[in-house]
């Protein structure tokens, strides 16, 4: 099996990002619907960032996904990172999420103390 393309990649990540919803509480409505939830002021925990690794994370290149700074990161292996800008309801959403506007996408706490990985 062929490695996705850089031009690929691109095209569907961007798809992915636009077709989550056309304001904050679309996109919300979408990742709930999809059961994803995420870490609040994680890059790579954001609900964003796992929901695309979820999707585009089977190609066995990709190392990592991270949201910051209004974009997406995409690290792959042997290969530069791809860089895309987010969508004005995505990006307003994290911050949103960031914020704590959306708690049901927030995974709950890790039960037992101390020295639970999160």
């Amino acid at each position: 099996m062929q490695p996705v393309t850089r031009p690929e990649l691109r095209s569907s990540v961007h798809a992915l990002l636009a077709d989550l919803g056309s304001s904050p509480g679309a996109v919300a409505d979408t990742l709930a619907a999809q059961g994803v939830q995420g870490v609040p002021g994680n890059s790579a925990g954001c609900a964003v960032a796992r929901y695309l690794f979820a999707v585009v994370g089977v190609e066995r290149s990709i190392r990592s996904i991270q949201v910051l700074h209004g974009c997406v990161r995409i690290k792959r292996e042997r290969r530069p990172a791809l860089r895309l800008p987010l969508p004005a309801p995505v990006a307003r959403f994290v911050a949103g999420f960031d914020a704590g506007r959306y708690p049901a996408l927030i995974v709950p706490p890790a039960r037992g103390g101390a020295g639970t990985p999160g």
